[in-house]
């Protein structure tokens, strides 16, 4: 079933990426995140990889839209595809823990959410 997906999930990545940092509707904008996340559990390791990079350059940014994608995308990736996210930790959990500080509420929310979720037993 992941077969199908695997050769094509950088690209997909990217175009989901894409719509769901310009969609004005936070609906459509969690369905992208949502199935970025559903194809983050068959793709490879090194396609992970590059969309962890991606949600680092979102959360990085001056733009509070893509900062909240970057939040809903780590949250998502956590719950839905947590075998995939696990070796990116050491590139989303930094985020999490100074994104919990973030100055939209909605955001450091999620963040929040992803660190205890995935920071085993350390706390903030």
């Amino acid at each position: 079933r992941g077969r199908l997906v695997r050769a094509h999930a950088g690209k997909l990545f990217s175009m989901l990426l894409s719509s769901a940092s310009t969609e004005a509707s936070a609906l459509v904008r969690s369905n992208f995140v949502a199935a970025i996340a559903a194809i983050a559990r068959y793709a490879t390791e090194p396609r992970v990889n590059a969309l962890a990079l991606e949600i680092v350059r979102l959360a990085q940014s001056e733009a509070e839209k893509e900062r909240a994608v970057a939040a809903q995308l780590a949250l998502e990736l956590s719950r839905s595809a947590p075998d995939a996210l696990r070796p990116q930790a050491t590139l989303i959990l930094p985020l999490a823990f100074v994104g919990a500080y973030d100055t939209e509420a909605a955001g450091s929310k999620k963040w929040n959410e992803v660190w205890d979720e995935n920071a085993g037993g350390v706390t903030n």
